[in-house]
């Protein structure tokens, strides 16, 4: 996050970065942690990489520094072939892609979660967990999956963009 009504924090931050160099990891992640969004869903392999291939573009087109990262509960050990193909229709390439378990340092380094039909704990003072629950089966009707998590993800930059 910059402060950009104190911009001297930032030349005092950036002095901090060439003195102590090894505090360069610490600031990436706390960078990291205040732009990530995790999207969550049983098994990280659809919905969630949809949802976050979605987010990850149009937050690039807005110009906001915010990232989506896939997770699930259950991960698969690998993209179904159907929602590969699909996505890789869209411009998305995920071949290479494998589906990663949720872990509790995410959640609470993270400035949103999104569970989508899953139900996650509260974990390290997260407690605005976004449920999306209404979202079709995108192994059923993938376009009607895609087309209810697009109208969620723009809903949703558009609030982060005004919290920003």
């Amino acid at each position: 996050m910059r402060f950009t009504h104190y911009p001297w924090i930032d030349l005092m931050f950036g002095m901090c970065m060439i003195v102590a160099p090894g505090a360069a990891g610490a600031a990436d992640d706390a960078r990291q942690a205040a732009t990530q969004v995790i999207i969550v869903c049983e098994h990280g392999s659809a919905k969630s990489l949809i949802a976050a291939s979605l987010f990850n573009q149009a937050a690039k087109m807005r110009g906001l520094p915010f990232r989506a990262v896939s997770r699930g509960i259950v991960p698969d050990a690998e993209v179904p072939p159907k929602i590969a193909a699909a996505l890789r229709e869209e411009g998305f390439d995920v071949a290479d892609y494998r589906p990663q378990k949720l872990t509790e340092p995410e959640i609470a380094a993270s400035v949103q979660v999104i569970a989508i039909g899953v139900d996650l704990p509260s974990v390290g003072g997260m407690t605005a967990i976004l449920q999306w629950n209404d979202i079709p089966p995108a192994s059923v009707d993938y376009q009607a999956s895609h087309s209810a998590l697009e109208r969620r993800v723009h809903a949703l930059l558009d609030r982060l963009a005004q919290a920003q």
